[in-house]
């Protein structure tokens, strides 16, 4: 008489192994009995490993094979698998003869009530991709993902509020929206509430607190972050005055491609001694190690200060 072994025991193995939870983590392993557990049609193992095709994870980084099971879970209604499968064809790693791919699977989720499907429909509505351009229904759908807590909508919806579309202005309320979003540790949100308290908008002027989100942001690798922190340093606003300081971060923001600090730093080597030049160069090479540029599905106020331009980076 043969055993047979039931799908969602096999998900649950596979799902130990991924995270090593009472046994070694072996994403071979896992790949295994997500695949026995798939083969049998359930949708949470076919997303599960769709995933780890998608990030070659135990199996060869596949991206083919990774829209296939998130299609064969999607079909299935699994909220997950459809956005995955929204953001491979937002990403153009998957080609679609027929426009609007990438919105109508978010649209699936969304109205399951997944909030990354929310967002992501709130960002196709704010920049008119694959959609009438409306402000006011991006800022509808940024709203409900962030009442479940989606830090990037969060931001997104403060965003909105600091530059009044598709909601009345207030900065208040992009303050309290930025905030929930920086306290998650959304490295975009902590450069845009230190624009907020070195702009004073919707509280009181504090370069302090200023410099405080910006260097959580810088260190995250953000840009932005990095960019204004530097400044901080150079005119001695909220910090010290400090040119080896500025330097460190003026070379990060340039090593994440940032043009107009790399001409900055030329502008700083000729207030500095060479020996300061030598100790600044040292610690930027320290750090690059642990930094590296950071990417979301938020939207920003700009590189330095506010600005009326929110740039999507790329997922």
């Amino acid at each position: 008489m043969e055993i047979q072994t039931a799908p969602l025991p096999q998900n649950g193995l596979g799902f130990l192994y991924t995270y090593g939870k009472g046994v070694p983590q072996d994403y071979v392993e896992a790949a295994k009995w997500f695949r026995a557990s798939a083969a049998q049609g359930l949708a949470s193992a076919e997303y599960n490993l769709g995933m780890l095709y998608e990030q070659g994870l135990g199996v060869p980084k596949e991206y083919v094979q990774a829209f296939h099971y998130y299609r064969e879970a999607a079909d299935q209604g699994n909220a997950l698998a459809q956005v995955r499968l929204g953001f491979l064809y937002d990403a153009g790693i998957v080609l679609s003869q027929r426009p609007g791919e990438a919105m109508r699977w978010y649209r699936a989720a969304a109205a399951q009530g997944n909030a990354q499907a929310e967002c992501q429909m709130g960002n196709g509505f704010y920049q008119g991709r694959d959609v009438a351009r409306d402000y006011s229904e991006a800022a509808r759908l940024f709203g409900k993902a962030a009442e479940q807590g989606l830090a990037e909508a969060e931001n997104n919806l403060g965003v909105l509020y600091h530059l009044g579309k598709g909601v009345e202005r207030n900065d208040e309320q992009a303050l309290y929206w930025l905030r929930k979003a920086a306290e998650r540790g959304l490295a975009g949100a902590e450069s845009d509430l230190g624009v907020m308290y070195e702009d004073g908008s919707g509280v009181a002027k504090d370069y302090r607190e200023a410099a405080h989100w910006y260097l959580k942001a810088a260190e995250q690798g953000d840009t932005r972050g990095q960019v204004n922190l530097a400044s901080m340093y150079y005119t001695g606003r909220g910090v010290s005055l400090d040119y080896e300081s500025s330097y460190l971060w003026y070379a990060s923001a340039a090593a994440n491609g940032d043009k107009p600090s790399a001409r900055r730093l030329k502008d700083l080597g000729r207030l500095m001694t060479p020996r300061q030049v030598r100790e600044a160069q040292a610690k930027f090479n320290a750090r690059q190690g642990g930094l590296s540029p950071v990417q979301s599905v938020a939207l920003g106020f700009g590189a330095t200060q506010s600005s009326d331009e929110i740039a999507r980076s790329t997922f």
